[in-house]
């Protein structure tokens, strides 16, 4: 098994488990999927636990960077959370769930190492929303009564739950539109 295998397998796991679920993903369909042996794929993980805590570092190194890069931009506060949705909008497109969420789901199925690291995206996810929204609020682009943290979580949430319901309703765009105007309306 060369050495890209190894992220080969990974991102076939993260793919499993943002359509299936963590409790769904078996070394069998890993190795199928990449038409290796399964045998190839416990070369890397020696355990299901050891392959999901991969997983979860290869999402904090994507997710952490991805966000703190909009963070870092030189724009406004209502772009960035535009770029933010974004990220959103591309799991929206190829009809996946987020990878928190489905972890979520099953948190309380999962090994204790793999709650520190749910916990730990969780918590990049929010603290950087929360920046943006922060920063909005100082640079009065966005207004609201609640504290940056309290919005934050209530956005993340509905982004959460439009992602899923726009494989039905297809609305995503409606959704981060009306989160935006709502946030820049003033409360005149």
């Amino acid at each position: 098994m060369k050495k890209s295998r190894k992220d080969d397998v990974i991102k076939t796991a993260n793919c499993i488990i943002r359509k299936a679920g963590y409790s769904n993903l078996s070394f069998s369909q890993i190795a199928t999927t990449l038409g290796v042996t399964r045998e190839n794929v416990h070369h890397y993980f020696r355990k299901k636990e050891a392959l999901g805590n991969a997983c979860l570092d290869a999402m904090y190194d994507d997710l952490g960077g991805k966000f703190e890069d909009i963070v870092s931009l030189d724009i406004n506060a209502d772009k960035k959370l535009l770029e933010y949705f974004k990220i959103y909008k591309t799991q929206q497109d190829e009809r996946e769930d987020c990878p928190i969420v489905a972890l979520l789901a099953e948190y309380d199925l999962l090994p204790d190492s793999m709650k520190e690291q749910v916990k730990k995206l969780v918590t990049i996810e929010h603290t950087n929303m929360e920046k943006i929204l922060q920063e909005g609020k100082e640079n009065d682009i966005f207004f609201f009564e609640q504290s940056a943290q309290t919005k934050a979580l209530m956005i993340i949430t509905l982004l959460k739950g439009a992602v899923s319901y726009s494989k039905i309703y297809n609305n995503f765009k409606d959704v981060s539109t009306s989160i935006i105007d709502e946030l820049q309306r003033s409360k005149n």
